[in-house]
């Protein structure tokens, strides 16, 4: 009976120990949210000391950074409390998570008392489109193309998407392709897309496939890539995939186009332009056109028409020839340029003779002409280069003959400010003057930045003589901006240009000003509607006003103006619409005139997808010619304008049409309204039919004039782009056999090699039946053959010389073995970081003296590789590897034999453990 009563007292001394023991757990965030500090007080207020362990239970969703079993013992009457680290497991997904902590009695293995918590995991969108073949050659055309595509979801949700293959668009037909599918949270899936090549892809070398994942539902961009694909051939023109192509830049598209434009009622004109390169064997020429006659005149016309030859680093070109000097420099003439070999250093001359017409029946140089020379240093180098240019104009016009002479530099100042200097110096001699006229004219821009300040600036100086397109003038342009923070802004910018060129044969007394000052800013956007505030003062001087009352006597006038300025644009949520309202509204004083006069504009605008409409209407003269124009009709002056255009394409892009309408009306003086319709088809590849039409009338002071309507029809042909070279050119013919006895030597019974792929320069070919493989078109130089495989058999990397018009070269294939590896994962699942364990993708590379090759692991995490006999190292790519990833042999050494398998120790992948760091104290 004692003993009965005793193991009663000690059962309710248990109970009443585990009634005064309790836990209480605070959580808080760390490392930016992937890891949850929690502390854990457990209190002991009875007279008992508890031992036992906290238990996390988190269903999955997290683990400890310890153990999921925390031993804890906490004396009678004490308190204590644990650190707890969370680290979230690839289970978890956003959403609401309870965190059960219970408190275990050792002696009893019960549980003496719990709390639980919750945990909101935000939603992580982490979705990435990749592949493990970003280059696939294709070497036979009836076989499908396959794109291996890889979608990989870093986020905490499972998400849907469309997968969107996009092709070249001039392949014809469909050329858009949609897979829907779905990835879990935090793995990978993949996707193979195949189709078939047609014509117009078979004529190219080399296309990309363009490959997009969207969101389901609202189509949102998650990512994107791409995929080069390269058709392999036996037989192709040799194109350099580097060349820097200096040679031929006419700036129009390699196209013929030839239209027939119906001018008025009786009016026709025929036109042809155009530009073409190709190669010769001998350098490359190109030709550009724009030839076009007219049924009302009497000679054909024809403006930036010419030829060019380019061989190796000189260039000549004849026709019409145009240079951008600050000295007009234009005409019928002859320009050649020489290049060194880094591109960097030009030297050029020329003459020209300042008629606009090709076929113009004046004879040369009757208008005079311009003899140019130029050197520059650093042409292709933008932070530094310098340039000296001598430019002599007989000019019969104004009855002289002009030297001029410049320089120019361009460099940094710092990290920070770049700067650009040109200096002009100039000696003109007049037919009615014995002396020389010095003329001097300089240029300095700049731009800059400085912590949040950026700053552009342009200023001009030319003497009054100056017999540039800029003569006696003063332009200062300076613009500064300053961002405060992403919405908002402000800025500066004014400009000063003063006009009073002088001649000694030409009357020009005529001295201009104008000056433009503004500031304003950006103001923080009000949901979607964004706000600009400003001011604008502006001033504008002339002594050459019409006079009204005495035109042979022009006046002098000043117009001084100071607005404010307000503008604000509004977005839809899709960004498919999109509207702004432009104010301008403050005084002027007009010249001669005691009181300021108000003066403002309204313009507003609106856009819809392909559909954009502006219009805006102007009350008061800005300029001193608006003023001029309204004194003639005794009014104030007005402006409307108003204009809408469309533009919508069909077909998959192939028919592309575009509508406008215009009204311009300035009131009292002129009106015109107008409309357009332009209309494109892309009946084929390299062929395209255009046609444009338009109606206007212009009504000038109350006259109207009569409607005025043009059409025009054509067709564009677009030729097949080609590398152009400058150099001599041969052709390259490859015979690939199988060297069984390995003399290096084609003899009798050893049988040509087909189907070898290889490569010249990095362009793959396949050998023909015969083991050929032909480049023609090759520019002169040193070449490298690389990459031929075929099964066990291979040949050594080599150069080759083309010297020569035909080069013929026989090509040994010799047997050779092949290489086997994987990759193994080791790693303890308590301890270790949680991971995405990943098989595919990871990359090695192979690597004996010059010879190196990459190979990349299959789904198994498998590889293998035939290669030449001899030893090699291959040494794995870590960047490829997981994250918390190790290899600790990422460099083996192997030997490769003639027939035989090397089979590889596996690579050791490591994961890394967790970092524990536990901490008791009372």
């Amino acid at each position: 009976m004692l003993f009965l009563m005793g193991m009663q007292l000690m059962l309710m001394d248990a109970v009443a120990q585990s009634q005064s023991v309790t836990i209480q757990v605070k959580e808080k965030e760390a490392q930016g949210g992937k890891l949850r500090m929690a502390t854990a007080e457990v209190r002991n207020s009875g007279t008992v000391d508890f031992e036992g362990y906290i238990k996390v239970d988190a269903n999955g969703t997290f683990r400890t950074l310890s153990e999921d079993n925390i031993p804890i013992r906490v004396l009678a009457g004490k308190t204590k409390f644990i650190p707890i680290q969370l680290y979230p497991t690839k289970m978890a997904s956003a959403g609401e998570h309870p965190i059960l902590y219970q408190l275990i009695d050792a002696k009893t293995d019960r549980v003496t008392a719990q709390t639980e918590t919750s945990v909101k995991i935000t939603e992580v969108m982490n979705l990435r489109v990749w592949t493990v073949a970003p280059v696939i050659q294709v070497t036979n055309p009836m076989d499908s193309v396959k794109i291996p595509i890889v979608v990989t979801n870093g986020g905490n949700t499972e998400r849907q998407f469309s997968l969107v293959f996009t092709l070249p668009a001039y392949m014809g037909g469909q050329h858009i392709f949609e897979l829907k599918g779905k990835v879990k949270a935090r793995q990978d899936t993949s996707y193979t897309f195949a189709f078939m090549l047609n014509k117009q892809l078979l004529d190219q070398t080399q296309f990309q496939v363009q490959v997009a994942a969207l969101a389901e539902g609202d189509k949102q961009l998650l990512s994107n890539t791409r995929v080069s694909v390269e058709l392999v051939k036996s037989a192709r023109s040799y194109t350099d995939l580097f060349v820097n192509d200096r040679y031929y830049n006419f700036g129009q598209q390699n196209s013929l186009s030839l239209s027939m434009r119906m001018l008025g009622e009786h009016n026709y004109a025929y036109q042809l332009i155009g530009a073409h390169a190709f190669n010769l064997p001998a350098g490359s020429m190109a030709v550009r056109g724009n030839v076009y006659k007219s049924n009302l005149q009497s000679e054909l016309y024809s403006s930036g028409t010419a030829i060019q030859y380019n061989y190796r680093n000189m260039q000549v070109e004849a026709g019409s020839i145009t240079e951008m000097y600050e000295v007009s420099t234009y005409g019928r003439g002859v320009k050649g340029k020489w290049t060194d070999d880094s591109g960097n250093h030009t030297w050029s001359v020329g003459v020209v003779d300042n008629e606009f017409n090709l076929f113009s029946a004046t004879p040369l140089f009757k208008n005079g002409y311009t003899v140019f020379a130029e050197g520059r240093i650093g042409a292709n180098n933008s932070q530094r280069g310098a340039a000296l240019q001598y430019i002599f104009k007989d000019d019969p016009f104004e009855a002289a003959k002009h030297h001029i002479a410049g320089t120019s530099y361009k460099a940094f100042m710092g990290r920070h400010i770049r700067y650009d200097a040109k200096l002009w110096g100039g000696a003109s001699r007049y037919d009615n003057r014995n002396a020389l006229q010095p003329s001097v004219a300089l240029e300095v821009s700049g731009q800059g930045d400085w912590e949040k300040w950026k700053w552009n600036g342009n200023y001009f100086y030319s003497s009054p003589y100056f017999p540039g397109n800029r003569r006696g003038m003063i332009a200062v342009n300076q613009q500064l901006y300053r961002k405060i923070n992403a919405q908002r802004s402000w800025w500066t910018n004014f400009y000063i240009n003063h006009y009073k060129p002088k001649s000694h044969v030409l009357e020009l007394d005529m001295v201009n000003t104008q000056m433009q000052g503004q500031v304003a800013g950006q103001l923080p956007n009000m949901g979607a509607i964004s706000t600009t505030v400003g001011v604008i003062g502006q001033l504008e001087k002339t002594n050459m006003l019409y006079n009204v009352e005495n035109p042979s006597i022009p006046l002098d006038a000043t117009l001084k103006s100071l607005r404010a300025l307000e503008e604000f644009t509004i977005w839809s949520a899709n960004r498919h619409h999109s509207a702004s309202l432009l104010l301008e509204n403050g005084l002027v004083y007009y010249p001669n005139a005691e009181k300021p006069k108000f003066q403002g504009k309204a313009a507003a605008s609106y856009r819809f997808k392909s559909l954009s409409v502006q219009g805006s209407y102007q009350y008061g003269a800005y300029y001193l010619s608006e003023y001029s124009n309204a004194q003639l009709q005794h009014i104030n002056f007005r402006r409307v304008q108003i204009n809408a255009n469309y533009y919508k394409s069909f077909f998959d892009e192939r028919l592309s049409t575009n509508l406008g309408i215009n009204y311009y009306k300035d009131f009292g003086f002129n009106t015109a309204p107008s409309g357009y319709a332009n209309v494109n088809y892309k009946a084929f590849k390299k062929l395209e039919i255009y046609a444009n039409t338009s109606v206007y009338q212009y009504s000038f002071m109350g006259y109207s004039g009569r409607v005025i309507k043009q059409a025009e029809l054509g067709v564009r042909i677009n030729f097949k782009n080609k590398a152009i070279s400058p150099d001599k050119k041969g052709k390259l013919i490859l015979q690939y056999f199988y060297d069984d006895n390995g003399n290096g030597r084609k003899d009798e019974g050893e049988k040509f090699a087909s189907g070898v792929l290889a490569s010249v320069n990095d362009i793959v070919f396949i050998s023909d039946n015969n083991g050929q493989v032909i480049f023609s078109a090759m520019p002169y130089g040193e070449y490298n053959l690389d990459g031929g495989t075929l099964k066990e058999w291979f040949f050594d990397a080599q150069k080759t010389v083309v010297n020569q018009r035909k080069n013929m070269r026989m090509i040994p294939m010799q047997q050779s073995g092949s290489v086997t590896g994987k990759v193994a994962y080791s790693y303890n699942g308590s301890i270790a970081k949680d991971i995405q364990l990943k098989y595919a993708g990871i990359t090695a590379i192979i690597q004996k003296e010059d010879f190196k090759r990459n190979v990349v692991t299959d789904n198994f995490g498998n590889f293998s590789y035939f290669l030449p006999t001899g030893v090699y190292t291959i040494t794995l790519h870590v960047s490829s590897l997981p994250e918390d990833v190790i290899c600790s042999n990422p460099k083996l050494e192997f030997t490769v034999a003639s027939g035989k398998i090397t089979t590889l120790p596996a690579f050791n992948l490591e994961v890394k453990s967790k970092k524990m760091n536990i901490k008791r104290f009372d």
